[in-house]
C-alpha cells in the first residue's frame, strides 16, 4: 500500500501544470516517484480541495471552462470570475484527477478543510468526476440524497483478495458552512468525537470499486 498527503496546489503548482500542455500537465508534479505508486497494491491521497469544471469563484458555472488554471490568484473583490484558483479557495480542473488516476492513485480522502471552497454545489461536482473516473472516495456526498460517507475497495493480487473500508472526516472548513451535510466531520459541536462517522456508514449504504491489480 502507498499513502500519499495533501494533493494542494496553489497557483505556483497549477502554472507549473498548464506549461507542460495544453490539457493541464499536472502528472509532471509528481513522475519522480509515479512508478512508486503504481507499483503498489492500492494507493491513497488526501485530495485538498474540489475538482469542479467551470464552477467561478462567485458560484456561477461557465460554459467555456479553461482547460488549465488561468492562475488568477485567490478568489477575491474583483476576481469572481476566476475557475481555477490557489489559496485560500482553492478549485482543480479534472485534467487533476486524470493524472491521479494514470499514476495509480486508487482512493482518495474529500474530507478537509478545503471541500468546500466551492461551496455545495462544488463537493457535488467533485464527487461526480471522481465517480466518473472509477476513484474510490470518502468523507463527502452529494447534496441530493443520502449516502455513505465512507468507501469500500477491493484488491485481488497475487497475494489473495483484500477488501478495505475508507473512513475520512475534518476538524472544519474554514468556516464555511456545511448546511446540507456533505463533509464529514471529526467532531460534534461540543468537540466530542462525532459519533455519525460510525452510525452514518451503515453497509447497506457502501459505495465499492473494485481494482484489478497485474
Amino acid at each position: 500500500m502507498a499513502f500519499v498527503g495533501d494533493v494542494l496546489l496553489h497557483d505556483s503548482l497549477q502554472i507549473q501544470a498548464a506549461e507542460h500542455g495544453p490539457d493541464g500537465g499536472h502528472h509532471t508534479l509528481w513522475h519522480r516517484v509515479r512508478d512508486g505508486l503504481a507499483a503498489a497494491e492500492i494507493t491513497y491521497a488526501n485530495l485538498e480541495g474540489p475538482v469542479a469544471e467551470g464552477l467561478r469563484c462567485d458560484g456561477r458555472l461557465t460554459a467555456a471552462p479553461p482547460a488549465v488554471s488561468y492562475a488568477k490568484g485567490g478568489c477575491g473583490p474583483g476576481n469572481g470570475d476566476a475557475v481555477y484558483t490557489g489559496y485560500p479557495l482553492f478549485n482543480y480542473p479534472p485534467a487533476l484527477l486524470d493524472a491521479l488516476a494514470a499514476a495509480g492513485v486508487d482512493v482518495v480522502s474529500t474530507a478537509n478543510n478545503h471541500a468546500l471552497d466551492r461551496r455545495a454545489l462544488g463537493v457535488d461536482m467533485t464527487v461526480d468526476a471522481l465517480a466518473a473516473r472509477g476513484i474510490a472516495f470518502a468523507g463527502t456526498r452529494r447534496s441530493d440524497g443520502p449516502a455513505a460517507l465512507h468507501a469500500l475497495t477491493e484488491v485481488r493480487s497475487p497475494r489473495g483478495r483484500m477488501r478495505l473500508a475508507w473512513l475520512a472526516c475534518t476538524y472544519g472548513t474554514n468556516g464555511l458552512v456545511d448546511g446540507l451535510a456533505q463533509v464529514a466531520p471529526c467532531y460534534d459541536h461540543d468537540g466530542s468525537p462525532w459519533p455519525g462517522l460510525l452510525a452514518e456508514n451503515a453497509p447497506s449504504q457502501t459505495r465499492h470499486v473494485s481494482h484489478y491489480r497485474p
